[in-house]
């Protein structure tokens, strides 16, 4: 009876060994199940069409003068894109507000600088530094209001100044006082036809762009926007 007993003690040892194990491995298949599912639905739940673009910058080309670029970029989908900004970073030393622009979508597809079938986009990009390493900051922003941004170097020649702009006389120097602005317009007493006026910055540190010369024919900088 004894031999018995422990016998069948020890199979129902091995029974409930058995059995807890058995149990186990099911638990550990539900939580193997489980996690599957957690981590298969976390990426759809934090979703948005920033992340689900892909926006490539492919390079950029000269402008019709240094301070102006064309960015060249491919969207995979442009139908979800909003808008585009680019800003320009600052040289160190200048208390100038950094220059930037916004392209809504459908102004770009409007001029003709997008390609909605390729998804091609031509970004131009003005007020560059001359004879500069510039860095340009992209920001996508999307309809769902997710966005994303994209930095890239712009490298630009010098620019021949036959006018002396970029050798101002200095009245006073701009300090780090707040002003209401940090461009202004000028131009030259002998403005003649076919000429157009400047845009400086106010401060020589800060981007000294020229939109024209008052010297130079306005046919020959061919910026439209």
């Amino acid at each position: 009876m004894s031999i018995d007993y422990s016998s069948n003690f020890i199979f129902g040892q091995e029974q409930t060994a058995f059995l807890s194990s058995k149990s186990a491995s099911r638990q550990d298949r539900s939580v193997t199940v489980a996690t599957g599912l957690f981590i298969l639905f976390i990426p759809f739940a934090g979703s948005n069409q920033a992340d689900d673009t892909t926006i490539r910058i492919n390079g950029y080309t000269p402008g019709v003068t240094p301070f102006i670029s064309n960015v060249s970029l491919t969207a995979g989908d442009t139908t979800v894109l909003k808008e585009i900004q680019f800003k320009i970073v600052p040289k160190p030393g200048s208390v100038t507000r950094p220059l930037s622009a916004t392209y809504a979508n459908y102004y770009l597809i409007d001029r003709g600088f997008e390609n909605q079938q390729t998804g091609d986009i031509t970004l131009p990009v003005y007020g560059l530094y001359d004879g500069y390493a510039n860095t340009v900051t992209l920001t996508y922003s999307f309809m769902d209001g997710s966005s994303k941004q994209a930095n890239i170097t712009i490298t630009t020649a010098s620019f021949n100044d036959p006018c002396g702009y970029k050798n101002p006389t200095f009245l006073q120097h701009r300090t780090s006082a707040s002003l209401s602005y940090d461009y202004f317009m000028g131009g030259s007493a002998l403005l003649v036809s076919r000429v157009v006026p400047i845009l400086l910055a106010s401060l020589i540190m800060a981007p000294i762009f020229l939109m024209a010369l008052n010297c130079i024919e306005s046919s020959s900088m061919g910026l439209s926007l």
